[in-house]
């Protein structure tokens, strides 16, 4: 009975060491000054390899070798575009992480606060743990909406057509008057049709939060965007989940 005890303990420790050893993997992937500036560079937008070699002063194959360590970290992802390939970081969560690694480290490192006045020109200025979070995501917001924004991608489903580096949406030809905020929750919906969007993921991609102060903010918004888009279309888009979220697929009226 103690040997088999034993022998509990000793997978569980080797599990717990396995599972600490992938947690390492994007420690040691962060572990570099030029793999930070890359991932800085990619929370801006796509970039092709040649682009981050030239913003961050590294080599094209150094900035390759150091994209594969990010990849392999599950950080960045890729897709190639003719001869090129582009990178962009894998998801919010990477967003976020770039987030709290710039808000510990200017907190907790003398040396990354004084590097922080310097770069900056001024002095940081000192604010509360709540008013630094506030920024951090305020920032994390705004760079979420260029990324989204500046795509060159072009979505066609149905009788929609949009274009999010103009801002622009039409249906059957036909320019839509949209909000920002209801053009960027088509744009987060549409990006991926087919597939369920939570409610949560909505209020982060769109509005920068995990949790809106009213839970009506998403609904009002899908009424004026369903208002703006299905009542000059034949196609239905907006089909709403109960209780979960959306998916958005372009169903014929007479079907939907």
């Amino acid at each position: 009975m103690r040997a088999e005890r034993t022998e509990g303990i000793a997978l569980d420790r080797a599990a717990k060491d396995e599972l600490h050893a992938q947690f390492a993997r994007v420690g040691r992937a962060l572990a570099n000054p030029h793999r930070v500036e890359l991932l800085d560079l990619l929370a801006q937008g796509e970039r092709s390899v040649e682009v981050l070699a030239a913003r961050a002063t590294i080599t094209v194959g150094l900035a390759s070798a150091h994209l594969q360590t990010l990849r392999s970290a599950g950080l960045v992802a890729a897709r190639r575009d003719g001869t090129r390939i582009v990178y962009r970081l894998s998801g919010d969560d990477v967003y976020e992480l770039l987030g709290v690694v710039r808000s510990v480290a200017t907190r907790r490192i003398a040396d990354a606060d004084l590097a922080a006045r310097v770069y900056l020109g001024e002095p940081v200025e000192a604010v509360s743990r709540v008013e630094l979070l506030a920024r951090v995501r305020a920032n994390l917001r705004r760079v979420r909406e260029r990324a989204m924004l500046q795509s060159d991608e072009t979505i066609e489903i149905g009788d929609l057509t949009i274009e999010p580096s103009q801002l622009r949406a039409e249906v059957g030809g036909e320019p839509v008057r949209l909000r920002l905020k209801e053009f960027q929750l088509l744009l987060a919906l549409a990006k991926e049709p087919g597939k369920l969007m939570t409610r949560q993921r909505l209020a982060r991609e769109v509005w920068g939060y995990d949790h809106l102060a009213s839970s009506r903010t998403i609904d009002v918004h899908i009424r004026r965007l369903r208002q703006a888009v299905e009542d000059v279309s034949d196609y239905v888009y907006v089909h709403t989940v109960h209780g979960v979220g959306y998916r958005f697929e372009a169903r014929p009226k007479v079907e939907a």
